[in-house]
């Protein structure tokens, strides 16, 4: 979105810091993602390169990263170093492996040279301001992916209750929401405020049988065995505003 042009150091800020929010994201997300072990990922929605960088670090052969912001996208390669040294997985990163692009998730042209193995994205869905854009969205990443190839996205969750007051929830995670209208509401994080959608479950699942994909699951939130983070986001995981979606294309 544009609006990260003008506060992506808050945004870079708020998730360089390691918190029980950002415990249960990511094991959640790595949980149904699996191995990317000497896969091709294409990541959207990519921000400052945090998600890119971590693939690259658990062993993905390769990783481009992108997004629509142009200052999100200079801050991803200006970090691109990081994403050097011995993986997870034992493989050596390389600079040649992670590479940054801006685009828009819902271009009706965009075609990469070769299709990827995976595409994943954290927090993509809810910034299409309509079904049809959220279907351009799944077009993209369907033309994108090899047969038999996966999609896992972290995103809103269609049965979050924006009326259900949560005062723990700017504490705990950094961020709350407001209703604008009807789907439409407001993401507020650092002081900023961004337009985001909530879409419903029938809305992604057409999108994405459109598209060609099948086998499209709804994953739930979980929280590693940690009690500090369990008792920490106890009131969170009662009413999560997020959830990860998967599908994959036919072989």
């Amino acid at each position: 979105m544009p609006e990260y042009d003008e506060f992506a150091e808050t945004y870079q800020r708020w998730s360089g810091k390691q918190t029980p929010y950002s415990v249960i994201e990511a094991f959640t997300f790595l949980q149904v993602l699996g191995s990317v072990e000497g896969l091709n990922v294409l990541d959207l929605a990519a921000g400052e390169g945090r998600t890119s960088r971590m693939l690259i670090e658990l062993g993905a052969a390769s990783v481009l990263g992108a997004d629509v912001s142009l200052e999100m996208v200079r801050r991803a390669s200006e970090q691109i170093a990081q994403a050097s040294g011995v993986s997870q997985s034992g493989r050596t990163g390389t600079l040649q492996d992670l590479s940054y692009i801006q685009l828009d998730a819902s271009d009706d042209k965009f075609q990469l040279d070769a299709p990827v193995d995976v595409v994943t994205a954290m927090y993509l869905f809810h910034y299409a301001s309509s079904e049809g854009e959220l279907g351009m969205m799944a077009n993209l990443i369907a033309r994108n992916l090899k047969p038999g190839g996966r999609l896992v996205t972290y995103t809103l969750s269609p049965d979050y209750d924006f009326g259900r007051a949560q005062p723990l929830l700017m504490e705990r995670c950094g961020f709350d929401y407001s209703v604008v209208s009807g789907p439409h509401c407001a993401l507020l994080i650092g002081g900023n405020k961004v337009d985001i959608w909530q879409w419903s479950r029938e809305a992604h699942e057409t999108s994405l049988r459109k598209a060609g994909f099948t086998d499209i699951q709804w994953h739930p939130l979980q929280s590693p065995d940690m009690p500090d983070v369990k008792t920490a986001m106890g009131f969170y995981l009662d009413n999560p505003s997020c959830i990860v979606l998967s599908a994959r294309l036919p072989s």
